[in-house]
């Protein structure tokens, strides 16, 4: 899916998030613009964090590049790939 938006899908860098994946007006976000998609999907509190959509998106990618970098000591490290429960596997593709 990657590739018919011209993105490499070995080069798996960033955050990505295609809108609509099952159907022909599906739209491909990334960085930023995924997580706040993300955001607004998990609802309140988190769907205040779209407020920010008004910055420009290099603002947003800045401060989404920011927070990548250092996400380990904001928010940790697991040991283990936390593994989604049965019930949310349909949620994610298969490779």
């Amino acid at each position: 899916m990657l590739e018919s938006f011209g993105q490499n899908p070995e080069d798996l860098d960033t955050f990505y998030v295609i809108e609509n994946f099952e159907s022909d007006d599906r739209s491909l976000r990334m960085r930023s613009k995924a997580s706040l998609f993300v955001l607004h999907h998990l609802g309140w509190p988190w769907k205040l964090a779209c407020a920010l959509r008004i910055l420009p998106t290099p603002i947003l990618d800045w401060g989404y590049d920011l927070i990548a970098r250092n996400r380990y000591r904001i928010f940790g490290r697991d040991d283990v790939c936390i593994m989604p429960r049965p019930e949310y596997e349909d949620r994610f593709l298969d490779v």
